[in-house]
């Protein structure tokens, strides 16, 4: 369990750290415990998290200005240093060039990266939608219960979250039940 748990749906997870299970408590279980609180942060229907995060210019800006305010919104977690992360970056170019008339935003938010070598990164590859670095305390990480990247949460119009775990295709797909 602590070595599978990032590959564990949330149903899953309840069902092994119900109360009745001896080791659900045990301090061995405190990253999966963690994880699996993250996870109910990201569950379809939860209001998102409100963040404070910088930008390519170094401001502060605050996910509240960019969610609930009538658009649908892809929270895309990456790092410059993941290969899987960067196959994803080609996914959200092309969702925000189908649906960014239609009422999606994409707002990518760097992990623990570098700002200068991020900065450069998203520029000389003039990336799409809005880009945004983690602080280096990783709240937003913790906040949204990211244990691996690239992760996707989608959050309605609503500001509540649509769907979480959905990368690529499985992604495509579901902002195409959306948006046509």
């Amino acid at each position: 369990l602590w070595n599978n748990h990032t590959n564990m749906s949330a149903a899953r997870l309840d069902t092994l750290l119900a109360p009745g299970n001896s080791y659900a408590n045990h301090y061995c279980m405190q990253p999966v415990r963690q994880y699996h609180k993250g996870m109910d942060r990201r569950r379809a229907g939860t209001a998102y998290t409100d963040m404070t995060l910088t930008d390519t210019a170094g401001n502060s800006r605050r996910l509240s200005e960019l969610v609930g305010h009538g658009k649908y919104v892809v929270l895309n977690f990456w790092t410059v240093n993941s290969d899987a992360s960067r196959h994803e970056l080609p996914t959200m170019k092309r969702m925000l060039k189908k649906y960014a008339d239609k009422g999606l935003c994409v707002v990518s938010i760097s992990l623990k990266d570098i700002a200068d070598n991020w900065k450069k990164y998203v520029r000389v590859r003039k990336l799409a939608g809005i880009h945004l670095l983690e602080q280096e305390n990783g709240d937003c990480a913790r906040a949204y219960g990211i244990a691996a990247i690239p992760e996707n949460v989608v959050i309605g119009p609503d500001g509540r979250i649509v769907a979480s775990g959905v990368v690529g295709a499985e992604l495509e797909a579901l902002l195409g039940n959306i948006f046509e």
